[in-house]
């Protein structure tokens, strides 16, 4: 019996794989998709010598129109376009390139196809390590009066000489020198034919005008002394180390620097860039601060930061200029106002420099009158704005909102004193702690109105809107001009799905009017504060996903 059972269950196991085996065998068999590869660089790396040929491919399945190549050489913490290397563009996006310095370059090829009537964009970027063989530089600047031996890698010297060269006064400024007629007489002018191709192209290997007397340069052996103010090219012969002669060209531009002091009252937050004259665009520059904390360097610049006093260095191309700096950093002591109709306040700033004044204008005296010490007053209902003007060095701007009081008001003044509070959920009822909801419930709390009826603990935003629409509070339920709201108003938002009413997840309120600037931008964008990670701030209304209100009430 036990014999006959498992021959039973094996006949039927067998049975099953049968029929299995026939489904699978009658089903159509599914052709493995093709995966879309949008853009894929044959090689993400590649290391090899200045003047060796090496080729990348970029991949795609799309159908290219046009291909395009773009080359970054990495210059310390920065990258700049690089345009000296020889790109040959071969069929299916193929590329052969050859680099003739050394260095780190980034290598970005795109394609560019039209589908579906749109223009698209895929591309895939390599990066290039190049080892250089020849010259260390060859674009570069030399102090007047300064000699530089020119220095080879993995290669041995044969001879340097002079290709042409030009003044920088001659090339600039020789009409201001000459009449014209006298000009084309000169015997001490002469034009470099290889300046000028037959086609009337310029021809970047050599220059136009040299003055017969006046050398920029002078050569001996391997070494370059700059005797005069201007460029001259230069062709270099070398033996590599594998024994191939090479010649090539080298560029020089003999500077003369000359510094111009700033000679006024800098500004916090400002870049200063040294004014330096008699440079080049191969110049180098070492900028120096004796206090990083007032300017910091930063390449060809200075971000200013704070206010103090500071000693700058500047080296450029081994000249040292020096110039002790002044930094304000002035403020204003309030930027939105909002006012009682007939009270006062009064706005001051600080950080000024002693001889300057400020002077203060109101953009509608109906609404807001100012004394020139500061004090805004309200006149009526209404906003508009007070300009402080404090000489050239800088200007402020104050939003002011005129309300007839109450406790809209107070409420939005209180929200207001909060900037700067932690945002927490977890702690939103303690002291020095808000979310959204808990910071206008305390704000108006704080004006003396249990919001929404609730007196001990703050309700969701939700729980507010739902409650506050019961009690007959909505204004609102979309986006409304800025000029409608009162101080006070609360703003609800809906930018994600729950289960909440309305699926409200955020509460703001409204504070009053702001003009980033009247004359350029126009009106009242608004102003409002809220509680938003990481702290209680300031948004502009206007801005601020005015597509997700879906419901604005006034308490």
């Amino acid at each position: 019996m036990k014999i006959f059972c498992r021959m039973r269950r094996t006949a039927a196991f067998l049975a099953v794989i049968f029929v299995v085996s026939l489904f699978w065998g009658i089903m159509p068999v599914q052709a493995k998709q093709k995966e879309t590869v949008d853009a894929k660089m044959s090689r993400k790396s590649v290391t090899a010598d200045a003047f060796e040929k090496f080729s990348l491919r970029l991949k795609s399945t799309h159908e290219a129109e046009n291909y395009w190549v773009s080359i970054r050489k990495h210059v310390g913490d920065a990258d700049e376009y690089y345009y000296d290397a020889r790109v040959d563009e071969k069929r299916g996006g193929k590329f052969d390139f050859v680099f003739y310095e050394g260095g780190t370059f980034t290598i970005t090829i795109s394609v560019e196809t039209y589908e579906n009537e749109e223009w698209n964009y895929y591309y895939d970027s390599c990066e290039v390590e190049i080892n250089n063989i020849g010259p260390v530089k060859r674009r570069f600047a030399l102090l007047v009066g300064t000699s530089m031996k020119v220095e080879l890698e993995r290669a041995e010297f044969i001879s340097l000489e002079e290709q042409s060269s030009y003044t920088y006064d001659d090339y600039y400024g020789y009409y201001d020198d000459y009449e014209e007629d006298d000009y084309e007489e000169d015997d001490d002018y002469e034009e470099d034919e290889d300046y000028y191709g037959g086609d009337g192209s310029t021809q970047y290997s050599g220059t136009a005008i040299v003055r017969e007397g006046k050398p920029v340069i002078t050569i001996e052996g391997d070494t370059i002394n700059g005797v005069t103010r201007g460029s001259s090219y230069l062709n270099i012969t070398y033996r590599t180390d594998a024994g191939d002669v090479k010649t090539e060209s080298l560029a020089v531009d003999v500077t003369d620097p000359e510094f111009t002091k700033y000679g006024e009252y800098m500004l916090a937050g400002d870049y200063y860039y040294p004014n330096i004259s008699g440079k080049s665009e191969y110049s180098e520059y070492v900028l120096e601060s004796s206090n990083e904390d007032i300017l910091e360097p930063h390449g060809y610049y200075y971000a200013v930061k704070d206010a103090g006093k500071c000693k700058l260095t500047i080296t450029v191309d081994g000249r040292v200029f020096t110039e002790k700096v002044e930094v304000y950093a002035p403020k204003i002591s309030q930027e939105l106002v909002l006012l009682k109709k007939k009270k006062s306040t009064q706005i001051t700033v600080s950080g000024l420099p002693d001889d300057i004044t400020p002077s203060f204008s109101s953009g509608n005296r109906k609404v807001a009158a100012v004394t020139q010490d500061g004090t805004i007053k309200g006149k009526s209902i209404g906003s508009t704005w007070v300009i402080v003007q404090c000489g050239d060095f800088v200007s402020f701007l104050c939003s002011v909102t005129v309300s007839d009081g109450g406790t809209g008001m107070k409420a939005a003044q209180c929200a207001l004193s909060h900037v700067g509070a932690l945002y927490s959920q977890d702690l939103r009822m303690r002291d020095g702690y808000f979310d959204c909801s808990s910071l206008v419930w305390r704000s108006y709390r704080e004006a003396g109105l249990a919001l929404a009826g609730e007196k001990s603990y703050a309700p969701t935003a939700a729980g507010l809107a739902q409650k506050l629409e019961k009690d007959g509070k909505a204004i609102a339920y979309e986006y409304i001009e800025p000029d409608q709201l009162q101080p006070g108003d609360l703003i609800f938002y809906s930018s994600g799905s729950n289960d909440r009413y309305l699926k409200i997840d955020h509460v703001a309120m409204y504070f009053g009017a702001c003009f980033a600037d009247p004359y350029m931008y126009g009106g009242n964008t608004g102003a409002i504060v809220h509680a938003t990670s990481p702290s209680v701030g300031i948004s502009y209304y206007d801005y601020y996903i005015p597509g997700c209100i879906v419901m604005i009430c006034r308490p």
